[in-house]
């Protein structure tokens, strides 16, 4: 009630997707990495709106106008630098931006009554620009907005908005003018039947829990596992100049293995038993493999 940050959660990934039980915390709404800890390629902007006004959210980039309001409404906006998930089902000649998109959070009710707007710039300049340009290979007013209501359902078009052009439908800047602004998610398309099809959405199957994609391209294989005093690691294809990387349950790395052949010993005796997480990274810190790794003495 009084916009008070109840629980924070640490949770160490066990493999590309895993449910966090959240159920028994009385919270309004959860956010991921609030207070921004880890490079995750979001900014974002956190409001408290008492009274009308317009309210300019310059990291997340939208504005929001509210025209009438008759309690606190608490906005958590995010932008998110990359692709957003694609459709779920074809949707041929339309394309989702591959550079940002947006998530509104918060206590938003539906008698909410404020406008948002959220600026396209697809020049190619250092003013303003580059934000919009892989997408738009049309012209402007071949633009759309899709809205969801979270990951798990699929994108449709936006009811609630008007394509402001700026008088001209070639010069790639302009604005979707949003009339009522709720929670969700949303992102620019474009409609290019000349440009070949982005795959569908291809994230793992995990309704109602964080989804993440896969990126891991080498199997890794421990034993034993669960461990006392020694593991042998084995990777399909090693790489040169890779390392392994050994991570607490705190997010801290408490072992570094170089990696010299394709089956790999290395001692975790001086390591308190518990459970960790083993990645594989390339000469660029790319993680290339991973895999849980419990400690028992």
């Amino acid at each position: 009630t009084d916009w008070n940050k109840v629980s924070t959660i640490t949770a160490m990934m066990s493999g590309p997707q895993m449910q966090i039980d959240i159920a028994d915390i009385q919270a309004s709404f959860a956010i991921i990495d609030y207070d921004e800890k880890i490079n995750d390629a979001v900014t974002e902007d956190e409001i408290i709106i008492t009274e009308t006004g317009t309210y300019n959210l310059d990291n997340a980039f939208i504005d929001i106008t509210v025209n009438s309001i008759s309690d606190s409404v608490h906005i958590y906006a995010q932008q998110y630098w990359v692709d957003a998930d694609n459709f779920k089902t074809p949707h041929p000649g339309i394309h989702l931006n591959p550079d940002r998109y947006w998530k509104i959070s918060g206590n938003i009710p539906n008698d909410f009554d404020a406008t948002a707007k959220l600026l396209f710039n697809g020049q190619m300049n250092l003013s303003g620009g580059y934000l919009d340009n892989a997408l738009m290979t049309n012209s402007d007013d071949s633009l759309l907005l899709f809205y969801r209501a979270s990951p798990t359902t699929e994108w449709v078009i936006y009811s609630d908005y008007e394509l402001n052009n700026w008088g001209s439908t070639t010069d790639k800047r302009g604005a979707f003018e949003l009339s009522k602004l709720k929670a969700g998610e949303y992102v620019f398309g474009m409609m290019d039947a000349s440009i070949p099809d982005a795959p569908l959405n291809t994230v793992l199957d995990c309704p109602d829990f964080l989804e993440i994609k896969i990126t891991e391209t080498n199997n890794l294989k421990i034993f034993p596992n669960p461990a006392n005093t020694n593991i042998s690691i084995q990777l399909d294809n090693p790489e040169n100049n890779i390392t392994i990387k050994i991570i607490n349950s705190s997010g801290d790395t408490v072992k570094i293995i170089p990696v010299q052949y394709k089956t790999q010993s290395a001692s975790v005796k001086e390591l308190p038993a518990g459970t960790y997480q083993l990645y594989v990274e390339n000469s660029h810190f790319e993680r290339i493999a991973s895999q849980m790794l419990i400690i028992i003495h």
